[in-house]
């Protein structure tokens, strides 16, 4: 099954069961879902396209899922880091891969600033 059919499906199947949990957020796959299409939209209107590259810098979280699914949608690479990378070895990666966004967790604010 393609990557893209993934959440469709668990939607259409499972709307109201216990898609995740991340501390005590707790959300089904209708709510997944919704939170990704808001985020893949975003992310079109912001102008990303198909094949860009979106890098994340987030502990393993439903931001990160979400991220992940968004970018499935909308045919966008993602480039996940390491955020116990210095912050050059970051800067490496992201002029590397050529991202076109970062979506990085508040509190990694001087792993981006380079």
């Amino acid at each position: 099954m393609p990557l893209n059919e993934l959440l469709p499906k668990a939607l259409k199947l499972f709307p109201y069961r216990e898609a995740v949990v991340c501390g005590h957020l707790r959300l089904n796959y209708q709510q997944l879902a919704r939170r990704v299409w808001q985020l893949s939209h975003g992310l079109r209107q912001i102008g990303l396209v198909r094949g860009d590259r979106v890098a994340v810098l987030h502990e393993n979280c439903h931001i990160f899922l979400e991220a992940y699914l968004a970018a499935v949608q909308l045919g966008l690479i993602l480039v996940p880091l390491n955020f116990r990378l210095a912050p050059a070895e970051i800067a490496l990666i992201l002029n590397d891969s050529q991202a076109r966004l970062i979506i990085a967790q508040n509190k990694f604010p001087d792993k981006t600033s380079d």
